[in-house]
């Protein structure tokens, strides 16, 4: 951590920011040509109304450091697999900053983030897991120590994870949210696999040194992040529900709304 007597005004700023688990994050780092020095981590437990905390906390954070919005010039933004809400909160404000000052941005992909941790605890594979919806999980598997990824991120339903593990190098490492709110049914059906241990909720999100050393290396560019979408919103999937509550015709609202929306990247 930087002393205060050590902080220049003129630093530029990283800021790097995490709507994706149950957890909003935010981290402000100050770059001075030698790497990012963290000047603070937050964490807001506030499912559901993260809109209410993210700004606020962001503007309190840089008025406790004597500093503006036109300090940050590169946001880092976890732009998934994880929760809808969050990862869009994220990004409009990663937009919004962007459009007043400038700022360059850069995506960061969750799992890979999350594998980093456990990879270093010893050999065989590590299996990130998050949240999608009831029954399915967001999974990608990785090889430990690295780590290096095994599979593509996907969506699966949570049988097609046990079939996964089955096939994975042992001993095998679980973790994340999408494990902890399936604990009880991963504790049942790997009971018998002395070879495979299930993390706890610690390692929900990546660590923030893994944070801004990621973000640190990240290309950066002039354009918004792309959000790395594995399935359709319940919104989108259930579209002809309501569409015709609102007397519309299913495939003319989905029309309407496939430029803008993930419906192109589904049947």
């Amino acid at each position: 951590m930087t002393s205060p007597g050590s902080w220049s005004d003129e630093a530029p700023l990283l800021l790097v920011l995490d709507g994706s688990g149950d957890r909003l994050r935010l981290l402000l780092a100050r770059e001075d040509g030698e790497g990012p020095s963290l000047l603070c981590a937050q964490t807001w437990a506030v499912a559901g109304q993260s809109a209410r905390f993210l700004a606020p906390a962001l503007e309190h954070a840089l008025a406790l450091f004597g500093r503006r919005a036109s300090d940050i010039r590169r946001i880092a933004c976890l732009r998934g697999p994880g929760g809808f809400t969050g990862i869009r909160l994220v990004l409009a404000l990663a937009e919004g900053l962007a459009a007043a000052t400038g700022a360059l941005r850069a995506g960061l992909d969750v799992l890979p983030l999350l594998a980093v941790g456990p990879a270093d605890l010893g050999p065989g594979s590590v299996l990130p897991l998050t949240w999608s919806r009831k029954g399915q999980v967001y999974a990608q598997a990785f090889s430990a120590p690295g780590p290096a990824p095994l599979t593509e991120p996907a969506a699966l339903p949570l049988e097609a994870v046990l079939d996964l593990c089955g096939r994975l190098p042992a001993p095998l490492t679980l973790l994340g949210n999408g494990l902890q709110r399936n604990l009880s049914f991963f504790r049942e059906h790997l009971a018998d696999r002395t070879d495979v241990r299930l993390l706890g909720p610690d390692w929900d999100q990546p660590g923030a040194e893994t944070l801004l050393r990621t973000a640190a290396r990240a290309e950066y560019a002039d354009r918004p992040v792309r959000p790395l979408y594995l399935r359709a919103s319940d919104a989108e999937d259930n579209l002809p529900e309501f569409a015709r509550a609102r007397g519309l015709d299913p495939d003319e609202a989905r029309g309407l709304l496939q430029p803008c929306t993930s419906l192109k990247t589904t049947s």
